[in-house]
């Protein structure tokens, strides 16, 4: 089977690194996959090439000026097109409608990052959900095959860690600080953040320290308390820090400290809110620095070790991306 990614600006990001898993694990199996990218920047580079050990040659990037016919409006969408025709693609996996080919050049999926991405139309012949889906799933066509897989951790990369480091610390998109600065604005002491600055961070608070991009397995043992959503929680949850899970997106984000109890609904949204629907209401900075106070005071090393366990059972990357290769081939029958 031959597998081939379709992507814009390939960054530091998870889609990134759901990908860089899925193309080496693909290969090791027995199959070939590539990413198709508009163009890769610095923190992309440290992720693929360092972070996950991924192959440069799996990566090919567009290049406007080294072909004028893709210089066109859709000149990225018909190089797409033609480099999957070129690889022999069995599946072109999108990742962004943005990056959809205008002529489907052999079966396509589509990849749901979460529940604001509206339901592909008729050109997809399969739709594939990270998490993030109500339940029932609400198939807009019934011939579109469907399958939700979970975020996965790599546990070798994030091995259990009893003692609890210092201190809290974000790890993320800026824009997701939401409780971070909520903490920040009654807590004296320094919130270290990490991550890609895509929003100012210019009136921040100044116990709020941006110490920009960095590898989550050497940085996360460091913390007792982490600020984050989606895979970086279910990593920080690994090896044994404390999490405060949520997000700013469609919902009010969640700002609780994940628990044995909660875990489970958390992860079903990605970390990032823990309600939906009009009802939803947004904690208060009071709120949420109780939550963040009450890890600060316990240890609780019984809660911790069963949330690792819960990350083993429910998002081991092999059980995951076998999932993705069945539903590959399920589309492909």
């Amino acid at each position: 089977m031959r597998v081939v990614y379709s992507y814009g600006v390939i960054g530091g990001g998870g889609c990134e690194k759901r990908m860089g898993d899925l193309v080496r694990w693909l290969v090791d199996g027995g199959d070939e996959a590539w990413i198709l990218g508009s163009c890769i920047d610095a923190q992309g580079q440290a992720q693929l090439f360092g972070q996950q050990g991924f192959d440069p040659d799996r990566l090919l990037l567009f290049d406007a000026q080294g072909d004028v016919k893709y210089t066109i409006p859709n000149g990225y969408s018909q190089w797409i097109t033609d480099v999957a025709t070129s690889l022999g693609a069995d599946i072109l996996d999108v990742q962004y409608t943005t990056t959809t080919p205008a002529k489907a050049p052999c079966r396509m999926v589509y990849t749901l990052h979460g529940c604001g991405q509206p339901i592909p139309d008729l050109v997809f012949d399969g739709i594939l959900s990270v998490e993030s889906v109500e339940h029932p799933f609400p198939i807009q066509h019934a011939n579109q095959h469907f399958r939700h897989v979970n975020n996965w951790v790599d546990t070798e990369r994030f091995p259990w860690q009893k003692e609890l480091g210092e201190g809290a610390c974000f790890i993320g998109r800026n824009f997701k600080t939401v409780n971070a600065l909520k903490v920040a604005a009654h807590w004296d002491g320094v919130i270290d953040c990490y991550g890609i600055a895509e929003t100012s961070i210019v009136d921040w608070p100044k116990n709020m320290r941006w110490l920009g991009y960095g590898d989550p397995a050497e940085i996360l043992p460091r913390y007792r308390v982490v600020f984050g959503s989606a895979q970086v929680a279910l990593e920080a949850l690994a090896v044994g820090r404390f999490v405060i899970a949520g997000q700013d997106y469609i919902f009010p984000p969640g700002g609780i400290l994940v628990t044995p109890q909660n875990i489970a609904t958390l992860a079903g949204y990605q970390f990032y809110t823990q309600q939906r629907g009009e009802k939803a209401v947004e904690p208060s900075g009071e709120q949420v620095y109780a939550e963040f106070q009450r890890a600060m005071t316990n240890d609780n090393p019984r809660d911790r070790w069963k949330m690792r366990q819960y990350v083993l059972e429910n998002h081991d990357p092999d059980t995951q991306m076998d999932k993705v290769r069945d539903f590959y081939r399920e589309v492909l029958a």
